[in-house]
């Protein structure tokens, strides 16, 4: 699911780069670096959110040259992340008057997320309890 999504974020970014019309002309100055030139709020939040989860990948890759507590906080910045990442969606359909389009999608795809973000910090022993691991 990582993967598809950074593969997802990172052509959606590309896509800017064929645009024709006059008024928004992007390089990859303007696709990479946040605020830039007349740049948007909006657009900073994916740029950013794009970024940090492109050296989440990397250092995924890298783990053996980390200390393991370091990385893994390194690694959790993904929750911002992907909050960062709704904050840009949410923000663009709104600036393109699609926020009733985009609100069902939205919600069908961040309500497992907040779920599994919120499991992810509580205990195994309370969820062991509640009966949604099994205790073996």
């Amino acid at each position: 699911m990582a993967t598809f999504t950074l593969a997802f974020g990172g052509l959606h970014a590309a896509c800017f780069l064929f645009l024709t019309d006059s008024d928004e002309i992007f390089s990859w100055v303007n696709i990479t670096i946040p605020i830039l030139e007349g740049g948007q709020l909006r657009w900073a939040f994916g740029i950013l959110g794009l970024e940090v989860m492109t050296a989440i990948l990397i250092s995924t890759g890298l783990v053996k040259f980390f200390v393991y507590r370091k990385w893994l906080r390194f690694h959790q910045l993904a929750y911002i992340a992907v909050g960062i990442t709704i904050v840009h969606s949410w923000l663009g359909a709104v600036a393109n008057g699609h926020l009733s389009i985009v609100w069902l999608g939205g919600l069908t795809l961040m309500i497992p997320t907040v779920v599994l973000a919120v499991l992810r910090f509580v205990p195994s022993k309370n969820l062991v309890g509640a009966g949604v691991l099994s205790g073996g």
